[in-house]
């Protein structure tokens, strides 16, 4: 019969007995993929603040993101009450509708609609009273609109130069700068 007391434990000094030394078992660590990594949050991310990095699931701050300002695009004096004295020469289309409303620095009629657009002003196909009508190398002003898909317009320099004349068109192939 064995006897085990507690304390200390003198092995026996008998050669026939093998004490066996107790065997530590290290665990073995593996290597996380970088997909395991990501999957796992091993950085803790706080991922309202943070996002995840793909090359190394580091964490690192969200951009912020800044709208773009669009109150005072360059090249534009959409809010001043006229073009410079003298932008545009008397007795043309482009003089008329200058005098009639706020208008750019747009240079000829034929460029006016992209130019405009360019410098933030609305444009469109479809004819509103007060907006400017564009067609080949030709601006109006929009008087009216009427329901069977006129509109009428006053102009400067369509029956001759200086002279204003009022009449109604249809809108198709115009644009419009409102």
């Amino acid at each position: 019969m064995i006897q085990l007391l507690l304390g200390s434990f003198e092995p026996p000094k008998n050669p026939l007995i093998t004490i066996i030394e107790p065997v530590v078992i290290e665990q073995i660590v593996t290597e996380l993929t970088l997909e395991e990594k990501i999957a796992q949050n091993v950085f803790n991310c706080d991922e309202s603040v943070y996002f995840i990095r793909a090359d190394d699931a580091t964490c690192k701050l969200k951009p912020v993101h800044v709208p773009i300002s669009r109150e005072n695009p360059p090249q534009t004096i959409k809010n001043s009450s006229r073009a410079t004295s003298g932008w545009y020469p008397y007795g043309q289309c482009t003089y008329f509708v200058s005098t009639q409303r706020s208008v750019g620095q747009w240079n000829n009629a034929r460029d006016w609609t992209w130019q405009a657009k360019r410098d933030g002003w609305s444009t469109g196909s479809t004819p509103v009273v007060g907006a400017i009508g564009q067609k080949g190398n030709h601006v109006v002003y929009v008087t009216s609109v009427n329901s069977d898909g006129t509109f009428s317009l006053s102009e400067m320099n369509y029956q001759g130069v200086g002279v204003v004349t009022y009449r109604t068109v249809s809108r198709v192939g115009w644009s419009f700068i409102y």
